[in-house]
C-alpha cells in the first residue's frame, strides 16, 4: 500500500462507521457549512518515513501519519451534540484495518472559530503502515 491507497481506506473506514450522522467533509468531498448543521472534517497526514528493521529482504518503508477528525457543532450547544465527539474519537481509534495500525486518539478543543458560529474539537489518531518496494 501507498499513502493514497492508506488515506483511501482510512475514509472509507471513516464513512462506514459515521453512516450520515452529520455531513462529511474529505479531500474529494466538499460541505459548505449550514448554519446550526453540525458537521465533521475528515483529513490524513503523512509525517514521516523509516526503514522498519537492518537487514529485511524486502525493500520496506514503513510510513507515519496522523488522520485528523474535525468536528463542528453551533457554538453553546457542546453538552447536546457531545454524543458526536465521543463518536468521532471512537471511530478509528485502535480499528483493525489490514495493515494500518491506529493509535490511541487524543483530543484538542478549539473553542470557539468563525466569529463564534461553530464550536470545534479535533480528534487526532496516529497511524502507521509499511510499503513493500519491488
Amino acid at each position: 500500500m501507498n499513502f493514497e491507497e492508506v488515506k483511501t481506506v482510512l475514509e472509507d473506514e471513516f464513512l462506514l462507521y459515521w453512516n450520515s450522522r452529520t455531513p462529511v467533509e474529505t479531500e474529494n468531498i466538499k460541505y459548505k457549512p449550514t448554519t446550526g448543521t453540525p458537521w465533521v472534517r475528515l483529513e490524513a497526514f503523512e509525517l514521516n518515513t523509516k526503514r522498519p528493521e537492518l537487514g529485511d529482504n524486502h525493500i520496506r518503508k514503513r510510513h507515519f501519519g496522523v488522520v485528523m477528525i474535525e468536528v463542528f457543532v453551533p457554538a453553546y450547544t457542546g453538552r447536546t451534540h457531545s454524543g458526536l465527539f465521543t463518536d468521532a474519537e471512537q471511530s478509528l481509534q485502535y480499528k483493525n484495518i489490514p495493515e494500518i495500525t491506529l493509535g490511541s486518539a487524543s483530543v484538542l478543543s478549539d473553542g470557539d472559530i468563525s466569529g463564534g458560529a461553530w464550536s470545534q474539537k479535533t480528534i487526532s489518531t496516529p497511524f502507521d503502515f509499511d510499503e513493500i518496494l519491488n
